[in-house]
């Protein structure tokens, strides 16, 4: 019966000395209850667990246990986590990865040392802020009136269309003004971020940040003081996680 080994990450750096030394088992159990071990090469290695290629089974469970292989070896050390399914057919086949993407490897290891990410999701009402800019621009109406003063159905019609486009810019308006205010108070803690704002109606951010180890209680401190802030506001943090939003890899 024929064998596969599963990559589930790169560890160590040329700049790092506490690197996994190669051909080691590390003592983390693997997906399906497998040894992980170690692969080197000059001084980075690949996490793997060997399987039978005929047996292995993708679902889910294999996919919670490969995320949890993946967190217990970043509790000890800097590592690049590769997505699940990275399978290759002998050790040879990891050395050459190693050795082709090398540059890569040491690069992104570099980059996420000694950091962790977190995913931080803001929730709230748009329609209460949306509420709040249509009062705070009532007078807004006054000039439209003025503007469109002819009672036409026409003249209404487009009065209503124009009024629209003023709530929905300023809508925007403001959730830039409090997601710049947000960064600029996360900006101290955080080595880089991602995100994407107003997924939905209700979800003004969807960010994710790579964050010192050290500057971990210093960030949580300033979101929950934040929270308190925004009280219209719900913020979901999630992490510390491993670093897959920050690496970008290739392993063919």
């Amino acid at each position: 019966m024929s064998n596969i080994l599963c990559i589930y990450a790169i560890t160590g750096s040329a700049n790092v000395t506490t690197f996994i030394q190669p051909e080691v088992n590390i003592g983390i159990k693997g997906m399906a209850n497998t040894e992980t071990f170690a692969i080197g090469f000059k001084g980075i290695s690949a996490v793997v667990s060997k399987h039978h290629k005929t047996g292995f089974i993708h679902n889910q469970k294999t996919a919670l246990d490969y995320a949890k292989t993946i967190e217990s070896i970043s509790q000890t050390h800097n590592i690049l986590p590769l997505r699940f399914g990275t399978f290759v057919k002998s050790r040879k086949d990891v050395t050459d990865i190693l050795s082709k993407h090398y540059d890569e490897f040491v690069l992104n290891l570099n980059k996420v040392n000694n950091k962790s990410e977190f995913g931080l999701k803001i929730l709230c009402d748009s329609k209460q802020i949306e509420n709040e800019i249509r009062r705070k621009y009532y007078s807004k109406e006054n000039e439209l009136k003025s503007t469109f003063h002819n009672g036409t159905p026409a003249r209404s019609y487009l009065q209503a269309k124009f009024k629209e486009h003023l709530i929905e810019k300023e809508l925007l308006k403001e959730t830039d003004q409090i997601i710049k205010a947000i960064n600029k108070r996360l900006d101290t803690f955080t080595s880089e971020m991602k995100s994407r704002k107003m997924i939905t109606k209700n979800i003004l951010v969807d960010a994710v940040y790579l964050i010192e180890k050290n500057q971990k209680e210093g960030f949580i401190d300033a979101i929950k003081n934040m929270e308190s802030q925004y009280d219209n506001m719900n913020f979901v943090l999630t992490g510390p996680w491993p670093p897959y939003s920050f690496t970008d890899l290739t392993t063919k």
